[in-house]
């Protein structure tokens, strides 16, 4: 086999395992909210959720949570502080990086989460 053809299959064959690779899900979470929070990514699989990474985020602090997952399965991110009487707050990811500002409106613990999707 000549040169330029092992090149070819060679690239045919690296393409054809990127296009193997789960989908990846990310997120840049930057906490402007006046309390701590904790940032969930959750995974719907077979009829039940689970969480996949969590990570506790202090006022004014930036952190990017990761996962993989089989494709056709839905990730969101999931945002909450501590005493919360209203839960979390929740969106929906696409594949790739994507950017939220967490904000507290309300105050106290009735207070509740919003998340700004950043363009």
């Amino acid at each position: 086999m000549n040169r330029y053809v092992q090149l070819v299959v060679a690239a045919a064959l690296a393409l054809a395992l990127v296009g193997c690779a789960p989908p990846r899900y990310a997120v840049r979470v930057t906490n402007l909210a006046d309390q701590p929070v904790t940032a969930s990514l959750w995974e719907q699989a077979e009829g039940s959720s689970r969480a996949r990474v969590s990570r506790y985020i202090g006022p004014q602090d930036t952190y990017t949570l990761s996962t993989e997952s089989k494709a056709g399965r839905n990730i969101w991110l999931a945002v909450d502080f501590a005493g919360s009487e209203r839960g979390p707050e929740e969106l929906p990811l696409s594949r790739g990086l994507t950017v939220v500002n967490v904000r507290r409106i309300d105050e106290g613990s009735r207070g509740r989460i919003q998340l700004q999707e950043v363009p």
